[in-house]
């Protein structure tokens, strides 16, 4: 029977292998479970992760740094740290967004996660405790969900959780302040202000005076703890409020709307289900009990123990009720929010991860830690089977499964047939279709389609996925079929009864006609024996096919578009640019004295 034991941490070590060494058991554990993921069902489809791809090809396609869009034409709703990091990892990685450059940035964000776990709780508590600690962050359904995810939780826990050891760091006078506001700023250009806030609630620990350690004199800047506040809050409100001005200038009240009104003040004053604050405070310490189990039983026991039992070491006392309230106070606040979920409480599983490595610690003497280190790979060798198996049978055949399959197929179709940077028009589906073929469109309407694009005298092409909506929209609209015209479907993908997508237009070969009319943003573009090159935003690039070859854009919408059009016709480029009112067309096209 398993008692608690009370041993210094070098004799409960004694067994074990160096620091470097635990690290790589962490590391090949991490890869371990990456390299299970990856070999699942592909669902890009599911948890809302089609957005922040689409605004990494946002940055990559169309160049726009400051605020992406997503292919609604909806401004962003984070913060553009997660999107930077994804891009120039698409950058460095051969310049193509696919599954791996997806999901890297949060697989890393949890990886580095869990070696910090590692080694700080080794440095307070030991090699064992931090090993335990560091495995118990991993082996729960959090991480295995965060590894193999495009969402901004798991790089916005790296930054929260780094900053609030950077102020444990501070208040106990190992560092200055200033690298706190450092990583604070990088926290809200992840997911906003709210880092901020959740990183300074362990700082509460220092309100027991009594109970205090004696602390090391400071040293360098950490000495003058107002000047080391004045120039970290400096360069916080030079990141943070310098790129908040510049979206501002670029998106102007869009970006005002969605980032303070709806998201920020929004979510903090009621949810998208109508949910006030306090009504659901009981939802986040079940959620956080039911997703990091078996080990949030034991850290909801090591809590009581930190103010009831606490440690002897003061130091030790100290960490440990300073992790205690950075997760007790963070809990209260997502408790209190109206907005549930979760994903929210992944920033405080590495202190949970902590008091729980710490707390089963205590259970073990040397020889059962070395036990245990021993049948590890056997044990880790078990869970990955049956996490396989799980997400195999459980997800293998899921609607966001067959729907990320489906759009692989799609994409596979145009880029065979019509080229991977061919306009075609996207319509009701969704944007995997586009995360496969790595193109930015903007998604248009049945109405914006039929009649700016197929109802015109030109050959158009787009992607429907329901066309029984389509032709209810056709049915009721009175747009009618003029010239029995967009109506016929030229691919079914896949070729089965009930397809996922339909390729349509009114030119039925799979090649391209001479003539061709297509849709980007609200500029209609209508093409004349040339092949479409790319476009960053309205800057397109042309590859002309004859002599006569011409391109001539229109601006559809309601605002003034800058547009600046390139035909290449061997060594030679001619250009046309200029401002669209709407309604205005630009024209490029060979000169006759060249042709």
């Amino acid at each position: 029977m398993l008692q608690r034991v009370a041993l210094p941490s070098e004799e409960r070590d004694r067994f074990l292998p160096r620091l470097t060494v635990l690290a790589a058991v962490v590391a090949l554990t991490w890869l371990a479970i990456f390299a299970v993921r990856m070999a699942g069902p592909f669902m890009i489809t599911d948890s809302d992760q089609q957005r922040p791809a689409a605004y990494t090809l946002d940055v990559i396609v169309n160049g726009n740094w400051t605020v992406q869009r997503d292919d609604t034409g909806d401004v962003a709703s984070k913060p553009p740290l997660y999107t930077w990091v994804m891009a120039l990892g698409v950058m460095a990685l051969g310049g193509e967004l696919n599954e791996l450059t997806l999901y890297l940035p949060g697989a890393l964000s949890v990886l580095a996660l869990a070696l910090i776990v590692l080694f700080v709780t080794t440095h307070f508590s030991g090699r064992g405790a931090g090993l335990i600690a560091a495995l118990a962050y991993l082996l729960a359904w959090t991480a295995f969900r965060q590894v193999y995810l495009a969402r901004t939780d798991a790089l916005f826990s790296l930054t929260v959780f780094a900053a609030a050891l950077l102020v444990w760091m501070a208040a106990t006078r190992q560092c200055s302040w200033f690298w706190f506001w450092v990583m604070a700023a990088l926290a809200t250009l992840t997911k906003g202000p709210l880092g901020l806030l959740l990183a300074l609630g362990g700082l509460v620990a220092f309100l027991w005076r009594k109970d205090l350690p004696e602390l090391p004199e400071p040293s360098g800047l950490a000495r003058y703890p107002l000047a080391s506040h004045a120039a970290g809050f400096a360069v916080y409100t030079v990141l943070c409020g310098g790129w908040f001005l510049l979206a501002w200038l670029d998106a102007g009240q869009a970006f005002i709307d969605k980032v303070i009104g709806q998201e920020l003040v929004g979510h903090a004053v009621e949810s998208s289900g109508g949910q006030r604050p306090f009504e659901g405070f009981w939802k986040q310490p079940l959620y956080f009990l039911s997703r990091f189990l078996p080990w949030s039983v034991v850290t909801y026991y090591a809590l009581w123990r930190v103010f009831f039992r606490p440690a002897g070491d003061p130091r030790v006392r100290l960490f440990h009720r300073f992790m205690a309230l950075y997760f007790l106070l963070g809990l209260t606040v997502f408790s209190v929010a109206p907005h549930q979920r979760a994903d929210h409480l992944l920033p405080l599983l590495p202190a949970g991860a902590i008091l729980a490595g710490v707390e089963v610690a205590q259970w073990l003497d040397a020889q059962r830690l070395r036990t245990a280190f021993r049948y590890y790979p056997a044990v880790l060798a078990v869970v990955l089977i049956g996490v396989a198996a799980f997400l195999q049978f459980g997800y293998g055949n899921s609607r966001d499964a067959r729907q990320t399959a489906e759009a692989r197929i799609a994409a596979e179709w145009i880029e065979e047939n019509l080229g991977r940077n061919f306009p075609i028009i996207h319509t009701d589906g969704p944007f995997a279709p586009q995360f496969f073929l790595n193109t930015m469109y903007q998604r248009h309407s049945f109405e914006q389609t039929f009649k700016a694009a197929v109802l015109h005298e030109y050959p158009t092409y787009y992607l429907v996925r329901d066309s029984g909506e389509m032709w209810w929209w056709l049915l009721s609209s009175g747009t009618g079929n003029p010239h029995d015209r967009g109506l016929e479907w030229i691919a079914r993908l896949p070729d089965v009864a009930e397809p996922g997508f339909y390729i349509m237009g009114d030119h039925l070969e799979t090649t391209p006609p001479r003539e061709v009319v297509t849709l980007i943003d609200n500029v209609r573009v209508e093409m004349e024996a040339v092949r479409f090159m790319n476009a960053r935003g309205h800057d397109m690039v042309f590859e002309a096919l004859e002599d006569s070859s011409r391109v001539r854009v229109e601006n559809l919408g309601g605002m003034p578009q800058q547009v600046r059009l390139e035909l290449r016709r061997s060594s030679s480029v001619y250009t046309a640019e200029g401002t669209l009112q709407h309604g205005e067309r630009l024209t490029v096209d060979i000169p006759d004295g060249e042709r």
